[in-house]
């Protein structure tokens, strides 16, 4: 965990560097909202054109009119929110407010007394459920049950799926004839203080946000530990390994309102009030250093009286244009569950709001080469499609130095920002041709890895054996996430380690990617060893490291592949990866070189078959059960 809160650090020390005037804002400002949209999920999402609405129902209270509507978030993914009215209606239009519920067994019935105000003082408010509330029969907590390799794969993450529900009730408010559509605010507290924040940096539509403990910086959430106390909808992943205000510098020059309790433990307050500084910077080169404004109150995670008075005091000046009466918090629902509900326990049939992972990110195809004459091309483009390395996320390259020599034995260390890495070598008995390095899993040292090995090596080729940051113990291997109490901790642990990494821009795997890089650098240097072959070995998740290597790098002449998934929907998460393609296809790009797969996940091979076949080299890809079997294979 140190290690990503020192990444998170560095991040943050990045934020806006080389933005020192509005030229230098505007040649970048459109590049930074496409990569957050890309952080957010949202830029695989399917257009179309129905805004498909269903009222539900109606109730009339005092001061106001609500509406009950289910609508599409995507074509046959239904939500539900409860829009409400000015009672008399204004002459014209009305400014809009978006109230994003936060984390409540039921949003529309917890969070309705921000509605009611907000339509009583002459606002049309639509506050939403999200995904998972009420009935609605999505999911935004995949770090905490389990599915963060599926969902970082797939470029997937929760606060993107949160968005778009948002982002759908805006085009619903935006449309609505008793709503102004250019005067549009958005606020929300906790998880809907976070979305709130998003909506706005991505749509311009938003005139004025007010966030409620709801946004914080990557550092904050590691360094802290307060990842621990939140939900995956409050982070989007970190492709580009930017700081959170390098994002939040997108809503300028339009109003921001950050509102933070003093005592609250999700948040610091000396690191919020730094998250706002930074930003600040960008609306000061517009001119507009006092729409970034920070509002603090003596309080916990809560819409303290404070807040929410400055919120409605902040929406006249820069939503509404005028000066309205203040309304004091209700502390007393009006309305029962009943009244509120949308759907009344049966959501519209078909409802596909769980699949909504899958929809937003759909999975890519590569198309297969019809013979060597045609691979080159189809092979570099498909490389050229896979997931890149981000500029602000590259990592530095550590620095080996010799540990120890011991014959034909040798240790090397290297550092890289307060990690170790160990390089282990061994020579046999006649000057090598080639070399195999081998790559010590989670939880191992390079003893163990060694030892797996054992005697199979033939004794013309050195054997080097790599022990990457992920070894070595501090990232819990999957073999130990059992049933039980041991094992629920591991897995929480785990989790909790993957969401720091995603927020840091890494996975374990790109991590080893990036060591195996460096640790051939270093070796390759050495006279010794620089004419060698080059071979690599992986097992699981290292196998799969091994394998996104290879691909970018043709000097591997082979590659043994050992207990090798057959999709990254069982592990070995790669940021965006499935949106191109899948460990097969990956596979397949190898070719012509000689790979050996032992004990292979239980999937389809067919696309790395077929390759191997039409470039007629089906002899160099095998499939076996023994190790010993594939050394004999490649040397």
């Amino acid at each position: 965990m140190k290690y990503m809160a020192g990444r998170a650090l560095s991040m943050q020390a990045l934020a806006l560097d080389g933005i020192n005037t509005m030229a230098d804002w505007e040649a970048v400002r459109e590049d930074r909202r496409r990569e957050f949209r890309a952080n957010l999920s949202l830029t695989r999402v399917p257009e179309f054109e129905s805004l498909r609405q269903r009222t539900m129902g109606e109730f009339t209270g005092e001061g106001y009119r609500m509406r009950r509507i289910g609508f599409e978030v995507l074509p046959n993914c239904w939500s539900s929110a409860n829009i409400y009215y000015p009672d008399p209606m204004p002459a014209s239009p009305a400014p809009g407010v978006l109230y994003v519920s936060g984390h409540a067994r039921i949003g529309v019935q917890n969070y309705q007394y921000n509605a009611q105000m907000w339509a009583r003082r002459s606002y049309v408010c639509m506050i939403l459920d999200s995904i998972e509330q009420s009935d609605n029969p999505g999911e935004h907590h995949g770090f905490a049950v389990g599915r963060e390799d599926l969902w970082i794969s797939l470029g997937y993450t929760s606060a993107g799926g949160e968005v778009l529900n948002s982002l759908r009730a805006l085009d619903l408010l935006e449309a609505d004839p008793a709503v102004d559509p250019a005067r549009l605010g958005v606020t929300g507290i906790s998880g809907g203080g976070a979305q709130s924040f998003y909506v706005a940096a991505i749509d311009e539509r938003v005139k004025a946000v007010s966030t409620i403990g709801g946004i914080s910086a990557p550092f904050d959430a590691i360094g802290g530990r307060r990842l621990f106390a939140h939900c995956d909808c409050m982070y989007p992943q970190n492709l580009f390994g930017r700081d959170i205000s390098d994002y939040a510098a997108l809503i300028a020059p339009r109003a921001t309102l950050f509102c933070f309790g003093d005592n609250d433990p999700l948040f610091h307050p000396q690191e919020t009030s730094g998250l706002v500084e930074r930003a600040r910077k960008v609306f000061d080169l517009y001119g507009a250093g006092d729409k970034c404004r920070l509002l603090t109150a003596s309080c916990g995670h809560e819409n303290h009286p404070v807040f929410y008075e400055a919120t409605q005091e902040w929406f006249d000046r820069h939503v509404a244009g005028d000066v309205r009466p203040f309304i004091e918090k209700n502390q007393a629902p009006e309305l029962n569950e009943s009244q509120t509900t949308v759907f009344n326990g049966a959501p519209p049939h078909p409802n596909y709001l769980q699949l909504l992972p899958s929809l937003m990110c759909p999975r890519g195809t590569l198309t297969l080469p019809q013979g060597m004459a045609d691979w080159s091309a189809v092979r570099e483009q498909a490389v050229e499609a896979l997931p890149q390395p981000r500029a602000q996320a590259v990592e530095p390259t550590p620095v080996f130095v010799s540990a120890g020599e011991w014959g034909r034995r040798a240790q090397h260390r290297g550092e890289l920002e307060s990690m170790e890495l160990w390089i282990e070598t061994y020579l046999p008995s006649v000057d090598p041709k080639r070399f195999l390095l081998t790559v010590a899993n989670a939880g191992e040292y390079a003893q163990h890895a060694r030892a797996h090995i054992g005697r199979i090596m033939l004794h013309d080729a050195a054997l080097f054996v790599l022990e990457p940051r992920i070894a070595g113990g501090d990232l819990p291997p999957r073999s130990l996430l059992e049933s039980g109490p041991l094992g629920s901790k591991m897995n929480n642990i785990r989790s909790r380690m993957m969401q720091a990494m995603a927020l840091t821009g890494q996975t374990p795997v790109t991590m080893t990617v990036h060591d195996i890089g460096a640790a051939l650098d270093y070796l390759v240097k050495i006279e010794a060893f620089g004419k060698m072959e080059r071979y690599l070995h992986g097992r699981g998740e290292n196998a799969v490291a091994a394998l996104h290597y290879a691909v970018r790098h043709p000097e591997i002449a082979g590659l043994i592949l050992e207990d090798l998934p057959s999709t990254h929907a069982d592990g070995a998460p790669v940021p965006g990866i499935l949106n191109v393609c899948d460990i097969p296809e990956m596979l397949g790009l190898l070719a012509p070189r000689k790979v050996a797969v032992v004990n292979p996940g239980h999937g389809n091979w067919n696309w790395s078959t077929r390759a191997f076949e039409r470039l007629g080299v089906s002899n160099n890809l095998l499939f076996c059960e023994e190790i010993h079997t594939a050394i004999t294979h490649l040397f």
